[in-house]
């Protein structure tokens, strides 16, 4: 992904989790969506990943805070 010039933007961030995810790298997927929810704490897709790479490193505080707020976005955009 080092050809990409927008290492800020959040397809590149999301991009970059998810990937990192899959390599079993949850520490630095959880950086990439730090730096996404920064700028957009809406992103109900990065939130519920967020609580995925948290649980797998078995930190359930941050993972049911992730969800939770997934959860929150969910609801105000549902209802």
């Amino acid at each position: 992904m080092d050809y990409i010039q927008d290492k800020q933007s959040a397809r590149y961030l999301m991009a970059k989790a998810q990937i990192c995810v899959l390599q079993k790298n949850f520490r630095e997927a959880t950086e990439a969506l730090d730096k996404l929810l920064a700028s957009n704490q809406t992103d109900q897709k990065a939130w519920t990943l967020r609580g995925h790479a948290f649980f797998c490193m078995n930190n359930l505080f941050d993972s049911e805070e992730s969800y939770i707020n997934a959860l929150r976005v969910k609801s105000t955009t549902t209802g």
